[in-house]
């Protein structure tokens, strides 16, 4: 099974097999066609099933998708949702919380084993918090470094 996290600019991916993650591999994925992502990921012999979250958008999914079904994989995409795996889901809404998001939160929470906070910074720096009882305190998200930088750099003078 090939993990997949598409990401506004980068996507990261692990094969998992016999329940072990192999090492991660990164590439930044804008300018990337159904052939780069089929060339990129799936080159492994054997690989049947991909499981895809993204917060990119629809064509690097679908691009990827695409991909997977042509190297003759299974695809699944991971989708935010009220509860999972011993989590619950803060927001009224699930839908408004980035998968991204979500799934970290999940991970942090069986891997602190107690209440925990989850940082990450990429393109947006994003804060989540969970109880040690799995319910979700909600969380922030923000410009990460780089759009901070450029919004400083065009809406200032010099």
């Amino acid at each position: 099974m090939l993990l997949v996290d598409v990401g506004n600019s980068r996507v990261k991916w692990a094969e998992c097999r016999d329940g072990r993650l192999a090492p991660q591999r990164a590439a930044e994925h804008a300018l990337w066609l159904p052939e780069d992502w089929r060339r990129e990921l799936l080159a492994t012999p054997g690989l049947r099933r991909v499981v895809a979250a993204s917060v990119a958008g629809g064509a690097p999914l679908a691009a990827l998708a695409a991909a997977a079904r042509a190297a003759g994989c299974e695809f699944e995409r991971v989708t935010t949702s009220a509860a999972a795996a011993g989590v619950r889901n803060g927001y009224p809404d699930p839908r408004l919380l980035g998968v991204d998001r979500w799934l970290a939160a999940i991970a942090a929470h069986h891997l602190a084993g107690r209440a925990c906070c989850v940082f990450d910074v990429g393109t947006a720096a994003t804060i989540d918090t969970v109880r040690a009882d799995g319910q979700h305190l909600g969380g922030f998200i923000l410009p990460g470094p780089a759009l901070m930088v450029n919004s400083l750099l065009s809406g200032t003078r010099d």
